[in-house]
Parts: C-alpha cells; structure tokens; sequence
C-alpha cells in the first residue's frame, strides 16, 4: 500500500487536467530561494518533487492608498483650492 498523502492526489489531478486542455505550466506560486525555516525547506521540497522549476514571469505591481489616505489627501487638496 502507497503512503501517498491525500493532497498529493489532489495536486496530482489538477496537474493532469490542466495538462488535458493544453496547459504548459502550472504556476505553484514562488518559495524562498534560501530557506530559513523548515516550513520554507519543505515548501521547496514539495515543488522540487513534482518537478518545479524557476519561470520568470512578468508581473504587474500598483500601490494602492488606503481610504483614510485617500481621505486626507482629498481633504488637504481641497483646501489648497479654496485658499487660492
């Protein structure tokens, strides 16, 4: 009897329909180049056995305000107006 732990069937399966439509990657999200903690060293470790490999992928950062920012901002503009 297999040992296989119940998530790893799940992964498994996913992994093989993605492949069915047409998928060439299937993005596992990143992990710590270095790991410090065995939590970051078994992360690696689960990529690295399905076959995981580095990809570069283009990405798209914005920064955000936060509302009570927003607020602020709004407020000191408004009043630059009416002083003017």
């Amino acid at each position: 009897v297999l040992k296989l732990p119940a998530q790893d069937l799940l992964h498994w399966e996913v992994f093989r329909a993605h492949k069915a439509v047409g998928d060439r990657l299937f993005n596992l999200a990143g992990f710590s180049p270095d790991p410090q903690t065995p939590k970051e060293v078994g992360i690696r470790r689960f990529k690295e056995k399905w076959g995981g490999r580095v990809v570069e992928v283009p990405r798209f950062h914005k920064t955000t305000l936060s509302p009570p920012v927003r607020l602020v901002r709004g407020i000191s503009r408004a009043i630059r107006r009416l002083s003017t």
